[in-house]
């Protein structure tokens, strides 16, 4: 029966020293052992759910790019990555794409496990449920970082509830600068999460401010729509009014026109300023109208409520206004 190491052999028969491992299905093969070195190799591929296999690899040391990304790995602690002491590239994640496909790599545990592989370049664990040990990351990371001005930890969770997001938690304060996080908690241990806890506060601040800047375009709408209602208001008042003034006068003689303007100078000032002396005026150019002008108490009154109407909506409006969308 074919073993794994003879069916690697066949397939990928042109060996050659740097080791790049990219999976891919192969529903054909079915291999009788695990005795597999991948030292020659460049690349070698299967669809993965499970990683067991690497504890058989005889040289491990010779591993410097391992990418086993978007695959099904079922929960596997990372420890297992402990002994690629030359690992540069570590690619274990799973992309939004692949996620949306059903599948997903669920490694956890602490990236303490990467304390010893001093050369690693960039690391990529999104959507993992790696969730702890930043402080024990390699300078190598850094290095890598500054030399290509590119993040090197990719750990997003793509909108899943992968623990990772605790990383990504840590980092973003930080703009995912490593080097920076490392400095801050080597120093100020219990500052990452005094900063974290601020960073949430400034978000929330963002959301309240952009809340109340809809609100407060909902109100100039408000106050926009009620005002252009008031203005109709005020004009179909000021058209009345003035209807009923030209109605009064032509039941007066002409000596009492300007007696009736009197009367409605007298009440509007009465009614801004609660001007007594106004009040005075406005009852003594009543009497006369009604006695010697000849009219009808309740035609005065009529005329003076209108005007009342007019006046409040002119002096009133703001108020108005305000306690209308306050009710609203």
């Amino acid at each position: 029966m074919t073993t794994l190491q003879e069916q690697f052999e066949k397939k990928f028969p042109d060996k050659r020293v740097g080791v790049l491992i990219a999976f891919f299905r192969d529903e054909n093969n079915k291999f009788t052992s695990y005795d597999l070195d991948l030292g020659e190799y460049e690349k070698v591929g299967i669809d993965l759910i499970s990683v067991d296999f690497l504890n058989q690899l005889p040289n491990p040391e010779r591993l410097e790019k391992l990418e086993i990304y978007n695959n099904n790995i079922q929960p596997t602690d990372i420890e297992i990555f402990r002994k690629f002491v030359n690992l540069e590239v570590l690619k274990i994640g799973t992309e939004r794409e692949v996620l949306s496909q059903g599948k997903r790599n669920r490694f956890y545990g602490s990236l303490k496990s990467f304390q010893n592989l001093t050369k690693l370049k960039n690391i990529f664990i999104e959507a993992t449920d790696i969730n702890e040990g930043l402080e024990y990351l390699p300078e190598s990371l850094i290095k890598e970082s500054k030399r290509m001005g590119a993040y090197s930890i990719e750990c997003s969770t793509n909108d899943t509830d992968a623990k990772c997001k605790a990383i990504q938690d840590q980092l973003i304060p930080f703009n995912y600068d490593l080097e920076a996080w490392q400095l801050v908690n080597n120093q100020y241990p219990n500052l990452t999460k005094h900063i974290q806890e601020l960073s949430q506060k400034i978000t929330e601040i963002k959301q309240e401010l952009q809340q109340t800047k809809s609100q407060e375009i909902e109100k100039d709408k408000k106050i926009k729509i009620l005002s252009k209602e008031t203005d109709n208001l005020k004009k179909e008042k000021k058209t009345e009014l003035e209807q009923l003034k030209k109605l009064l006068k032509s039941k007066l003689e002409e000596k009492f026109h300007d007696e009736l303007d009197a009367l409605l100078d007298a009440n509007e000032e009465y009614i801004k300023n609660d001007n007594n002396f106004a009040k005075r005026q406005f009852e003594r150019s009543k009497k006369k109208l009604i006695e010697k002008g000849n009219l009808d108490e309740q035609e005065v009154v009529n005329v003076c409520e209108i005007q009342k109407e007019l006046v409040k909506l002119a002096v009133g409006i703001e108020n108005q206004l305000e306690a209308k969308i306050e009710i609203n």
